[in-house]
């Protein structure tokens, strides 16, 4: 199964962050529990926050646990915050934002919010491309920066 199918599947039970993480998982060597714990806050913009798109915070822990050796590192700190830039200027250029709240354009943390989010089918309208997006443009950077 391609990944972005993998993580648009783990999508329909888990958030975003989690189902981007998780579908890298096992190159990463790190199993689903590891995973599920690590990304679960980041998950509609931060715990529902609808800051930066979980599915792009989840890239962004791949990236990082790809290509980050340690923090003493510079110039490896400085690839990672490379990549991590690119990965935002592509996933905006496809998007038109990396904020959740824009991309839904409605408040989740009102009652008001969730019920159209959910009388608009739009976790999987634009929520299930994001994550699909985001898996995509990792994937292409990761076998661009091997």
């Amino acid at each position: 199964m391609k990944k972005e199918d993998y993580a648009a599947a783990l999508y329909t039970d888990y958030n975003c962050s989690q189902s981007v993480l998780t579908a890298f998982g096992e190159e990463l060597g790190l199993d689903e529990d590891t995973t599920m714990k690590i990304a679960i806050a980041f998950g509609s913009g931060m715990a529902r926050n609808q800051h930066i798109c979980g599915a792009l915070t989840g890239a962004m822990m791949v990236l990082g646990m790809k290509f980050g050796i340690d923090d003493e590192d510079e110039l490896q700190k400085e690839k990672v915050y490379r990549l991590t830039n690119v990965l935002m200027d592509e996933f905006k250029s496809i998007k038109g934002t990396l904020n959740c709240r824009e991309l839904l354009g409605f408040d989740m943390k009102t009652e008001e919010g969730k019920s159209e989010i959910k009388r608009l089918n739009l976790r999987k309208t634009i929520c299930d491309k994001c994550v699909r997006d985001a898996v995509l443009i990792t994937e292409k950077m990761i076998s661009e920066n091997e």
